[in-house]
């Protein structure tokens, strides 16, 4: 990528996900002594847990992961709050997948996240590195895509037992 288009991204990146949630660059976790977690981590840390933060459109939620495989939950927006219910697995890529309703608007969403684990933090995001995270972002805007995730995006998450 050359450095005006690595620029444009950036500006672009730094508008678009500004507003919703603090966000984070792979290497700023790598810094931090940052991995993904492998799929045996994944199990023996988040099943059973509740999992909270915020996504890429701002709105908050609490998953509960149940160790079968059941995810249940809460999200919250400004405009107003909803349950969740569905299902988490961990694919052959090692990422977190959900494929979940939310309840009140019976509107569904599915989506793979790789886990990262730095310390006792936890951060989840759709790519493994900032370039690719940029190169994402550059898809998203090219197809007309209204809700671009700043190109950037780990979101930290709260686990808890």
């Amino acid at each position: 990528m050359n450095d005006l288009v690595r620029f444009v991204i950036m500006l672009c990146g730094v508008l678009a996900a500004g507003a919703a949630h603090a966000q984070y660059k792979v290497s700023e976790i790598v810094a931090k002594g940052g991995q993904v977690m492998t799929a045996q981590q994944i199990r023996a840390e988040l099943a059973g847990a509740r999992v909270s933060g915020t996504n890429d459109l701002g709105i908050q939620f609490e998953l509960q992961l149940a160790p079968d495989g059941k995810l249940e939950g809460m999200a919250s927006s400004p405009r107003g709050t909803t349950g969740i219910a569905g299902t988490w697995t961990v694919n052959a890529k090692n990422q977190v997948c959900t494929d979940f309703v939310m309840l009140a608007s019976r509107m569904s969403a599915q989506r793979c996240n790789w886990y990262w684990k730095a310390g006792d933090e936890y951060y989840a995001t759709n790519s493994r590195t900032d370039d690719e995270a940029a190169e994402k972002f550059v898809d998203c805007l090219m197809s007309g895509g209204k809700d671009c995730d700043g190109g950037f995006s780990l979101a930290k998450r709260t686990v808890r037992k």
